[in-house]
């Protein structure tokens, strides 16, 4: 029995190593961690501070925080200040040649309730409203907010202003420290590496097309935003493509010299670097993002993109009698690029909003739609749904409809209308279920797979197409 207690408590030992951080033996980090008020304290400054920024889309990012320090020997405090209000500590790591013990942040002042904390059970001062002098009340903290005791008598809101006095220990400032222990004094750069929340970015697209729209210059953006509660002044920056998992007490790798630097709006282009089976834009020189700040850079612009436009009509296929008409419908303006180099593209393209612009009639650019799109990769088709078209409709009847002993027969007359002074392409979508086949209709169709056929019409400028078609569907074989 007395062998299974030591291994059970070497075991809880050395998983509070891990999740401090710990690179020493686990039962040091007990003794350490309990005594942060009484070791000697060890500045980085802010203000050295070199930075590296790995963004991600979900609005976070992995700071690489490099400063120089002077250590002596012996357990002391390493303090970095001056970091995001939004750090995520959990994952925070800290490269240095000494054994690190223990971590913790530190921000006093994020929130109302977590100042009050630190005045618990202390003397706080109280302006009655319409007074001249004050009271002295003692702080009492309950599991939902602050309480005041004034001499015998305990008030669930404070009778007046509540002033605080100030503390040498209070923490106004974010600051990261660890307990690190070098077994010779060291003097050097000590890098920290933590995930900063509310600090991303995402992918923007404008595409600008001729009239007709046929050709197109298409521009990739980054949106960065940056809702961290910290500035960050030189930064060099990578911005990661693609879904990433982040799990709970995971410590990030630290990013070495070499790595991302941001870019400045010039007439290259950012590639796309394969990266862990997703995509990164290295940008190239240092980048400054203030508190608040929302940046777009332009990652790159490809001209003369080839256009497809389409109108798109869906409809469910009723294997049933339909007693009232069906009303017109109007049709979905879609644009297809070919995700191709000899389309103009040819990029793995991530995911977004894509702003497309088209002149009118006087050359004017308006926007004519704000689509987004998903993660598409090279070889694959770029669709963008710009919204119904007003002056492109269709009218569907279903002209017949019989049981058989096979199963049912349903036949549909599609009336195609074109108000526009140009020829349109329409994709006719036919939704139809079970084990359905068409057994005759008017124009060449395609199976595009067991519950979708398409008929791709042109209907002439000011003009009018009709599609007939029958179908039928096959009775359930019984079990």
């Amino acid at each position: 029995m007395k062998k299974r207690t030591f291994g059970t408590a070497i075991r809880v030992a050395a998983s509070l190593s891990i999740l401090a951080g710990c690179k020493g033996p686990g039962l040091a980090w007990g003794v350490a961690a309990m005594n942060w008020g009484g070791l000697p304290v060890q500045q980085a400054p802010h203000a050295s501070a070199t930075l590296a920024l790995t963004l991600y889309g979900d609005s976070w990012a992995l700071v690489t925080d490099a400063r120089p320090v002077s250590l002596g020997s012996g357990d002391q405090i390493v303090r970095f200040p001056g970091v995001p209000s939004q750090t995520d500590d959990r994952n925070a790591y800290l490269q240095i040649p000494a054994r690190v013990d223990a971590r913790r942040f530190r921000y006093d002042l994020k929130t109302r309730d977590k100042l009050l904390e630190q005045y618990h059970g202390s003397i706080v001062e109280i302006v009655p409203k319409d007074a001249t002098g004050s009271l002295q009340a003692t702080l009492l903290m309950t599991d939902t907010g602050p309480v005041y005791k004034i001499g015998d008598t305990i008030y669930p809101e404070p009778p007046g202003k509540v002033a605080l006095p100030d503390r040498p220990d209070l923490a106004t400032d974010p600051t990261l420290e660890w307990i690190a222990a070098p077994s010779n004094p060291w003097s050097g750069v000590a890098t920290a590496s933590y995930v900063a929340n509310q600090l991303g970015w995402q992918s923007e697209y404008t595409l600008v097309t001729d009239r007709l729209q046929t050709r197109g210059e298409w521009t990739h953006w980054a949106a960065i935003t940056n809702r961290s509660g910290a500035a960050y002044r030189n930064a060099r920056v990578t911005l990661v493509a693609g879904d990433v998992t982040r799990k709970e007490h995971i410590v990030p790798l630290p990013m070495l010299a070499g790595g991302a630097r941001a870019y400045a709006d010039t007439a290259q282009s950012i590639p796309a670097e394969p990266y862990a089976a997703r995509y990164q834009y290295v940008l190239p020189e240092p980048l400054t993002l203030a508190r608040g700040a929302e940046e777009r850079l332009k990652l790159g612009t490809r001209d003369g993109v080839a256009i497809t436009r389409v109108y798109r009509f869906e409809s469910a296929v009723a294997f049933y009698r339909i007693t009232e008409p069906e009303l017109p419908q109007k049709a979905r303006l879609r644009l297809t690029i070919k995700n191709t180099g000899a389309s103009g593209l040819g990029l793995p393209i991530p995911r977004g909003k894509v702003a497309v612009y088209t002149p009118d009639t006087q050359g004017r650019l308006a926007i004519a739609g704000e689509p987004r799109i998903p993660d598409t990769p090279k070889e694959q088709d770029l669709i963008l749904d710009l919204g119904e078209a007003f002056d492109v409709t269709a009218k569907r009847v279903q002209t017949d409809y019989r049981v058989t002993d096979q199963g049912q027969e349903v036949a549909y007359r599609i009336t195609l209308r074109n108000q526009q002074d140009v020829p349109v392409t329409v994709e006719l979508i036919e939704q139809m279920n079970g084990d359905w086949t068409i057994t005759s209709s008017s124009i060449p169709f395609e199976k595009l797979s067991t519950t979708q056929a398409k008929f791709t019409p042109t209907v002439p400028a000011g003009g009018e197409v009709v599609v007939t078609y029958q179908a039928s569907i096959k009775k359930e074989r019984p079990q």
